[in-house]
């Protein structure tokens, strides 16, 4: 049977690309309003452990953290934006601190 030569379609490509950063920047958008994963994670409709993951692809991507990490205890951990804010748009800025 002769394969054939199936080619990856750019258009559909960059639009599910764009859709992952978008969920991406959509959670640390979240986390700066709420000032936590968890609750950022259910208001994106993800798990925990996915933010944390977008988050930590996002930090890797900038070459430094993006948030602060505060350890949980009786009260919670919480997380704080560090490098980028967002501006009345809602897009993802670096911040005038960094």
């Amino acid at each position: 049977m002769p394969q054939e030569n199936v080619q990856a379609d750019p258009v559909l490509l960059t639009h599910l690309l764009n859709e992952t950063i978008d969920k991406r920047l959509d959670i640390l958008r979240r986390v700066a309003d709420v000032g936590s994963i968890s609750e950022a994670a259910r208001g994106a409709g993800v798990s925990y452990k996915a933010a944390w993951q977008a988050l930590e692809t996002l930090s890797n991507l900038a070459g430094g953290p993006l948030v602060e990490k505060v350890v949980g205890g009786r009260s919670g951990g919480h997380r704080h934006p560090e490098a980028v804010g967002a501006d009345d748009q809602g897009v993802a800025r670096p911040s005038k601190a960094a």
